[in-house]
């Protein structure tokens, strides 16, 4: 599998206008939709579907939906994300006396899809139906949650605009100085544009892994399943907002601390950041491989911090990023974990480094308003 090399961190620096015009959301984005009033209440329509002849795939490949927002008839066209997960995907767990369990799953419900509005050249859609549509899309107009209230895909739906929040913006923790020691800003190396341009436009992937931490596995009452659909939905999310670059964003791995912390995990995202690194290198990295692991904690950051990574690292032992599990929402920790990710591929904030954002909810923003 091709990966993405340190090149790729310098190109997305200087391309992340075109992630921001792609995927308007931040880092910030979860808890402000904790605090929703108002929805409306649709019911999808399913128009046609496409199976593929073996058994083996009961979720089809396509499937179309149309239905009433906002007093618009739209029609959404879905495909399923099939390089999602990978032949190479594992999970591990530990057992009672710490014995760590990793297995290739064979029973997986994959019912994640990416898609687009008809004839809304501006539109994207990140969707689970696993049990009803659940997820996020966007029109050329205004951008959308979405999720189930009763009878599958074509009962009830709940769906929501970004617009109705009331709550403060939480926060990225990254600061525009905070570069590893070990590395130096990739704006300082010189790179061939022309070079640069045309890996911009090559097929890359990017092969993550996700941990969850005990208290992230509590939240979600133990439940192995619960976990394994949420992270689904959140690397699904994560992987649309990355296809604009042409950049894949593979789910290789999901580890879950189901026994105990594999370290200390404290309200300070610095040392959680600092001490996940510290496992992924003696630990993870020697027995998985991947490019970028991401830490998903059920504890409450210091503050209104939500996420924290380390910038312009990809391709080294500091390629990784702790995000707070900090709403019910898997899109909106997606959306942070977007936003992390985006700091390890080379990417600083909206409001440096000569790369402003015209709207209130870019991907790269240090808040959402």
């Amino acid at each position: 599998m091709t990966t993405l090399t340190p090149l790729l961190g310098i190109l997305l620096l200087n391309a992340s206008l075109l992630l921001n015009a792609s995927l308007q959301t931040s880092d910030s984005h979860g808890r402000d939709f904790e605090e929703v009033k108002a929805y409306e209440v649709v019911r999808p329509v399913r128009l046609h579907a496409v199976r593929k002849r073996d058994t083996e795939h009961l979720r089809p490949e396509s499937i179309k939906y149309a239905m009433t927002v906002g007093g618009r008839d739209i029609e959404m066209h879905l495909e399923k994300n099939n390089e999602l997960l990978p032949n190479d995907y594992t999970e591990t767990i530990y057992q009672e006396d710490g014995t760590r369990v990793t297995t290739t799953p064979t029973d997986i419900d994959h019912c994640y899809y990416h898609g687009s509005i008809l004839d809304d050249s501006q539109s994207s859609v990140s969707i689970s139906t696993c049990d009803g549509l659940k997820g996020y899309f966007r029109t050329s107009e205004q951008r959308y949650l979405i999720e189930p209230l009763s009878g599958g895909d074509e009962g009830d739906h709940a769906v929501t605009t970004f617009d109705d929040r009331k709550s403060p913006p939480a926060m990225c923790g990254v600061t525009n100085t905070s570069w590893s020691e070990d590395f130096e800003p990739p704006t300082s190396r010189s790179r061939s544009r022309s070079a640069g341009l045309s890996i911009l436009h090559q097929q890359k992937y990017l092969e993550l892994v996700i941990v969850v931490d005990n208290r992230a596995f509590q939240k979600r009452n133990r439940d192995l399943q619960k976990i394994r659909e949420r992270t689904f939905e959140i690397v699904n999310f994560v992987n649309l907002a990355y296809k604009p670059l042409t950049t894949f964003v593979a789910l290789v791995g999901l580890e879950i601390w189901s026994i105990k912390d594999l370290i200390s995990v404290t309200p300070p995202a610095g040392a959680n950041l600092n001490a996940f690194m510290g496992w992924r290198n003696s630990d993870l990295a020697k027995r998985k491989k991947h490019d970028n692991a991401h830490l998903i904690s059920g504890i409450n950051f210091e503050g209104s911090t939500v996420g924290l990574a380390y910038i312009g690292t990809l391709c080294s032992g500091h390629s990784v990023g702790v995000v707070q599990d900090h709403t019910e929402r898997a899109i909106a920790v997606g959306a942070t974990l977007a936003h992390e990710m985006g700091h390890n591929l080379g990417m600083n904030h909206d409001d440096s480094s000569a790369c402003p954002c015209s709207g209130d909810s870019c991907i790269m923003a240090p808040a959402l308003r």
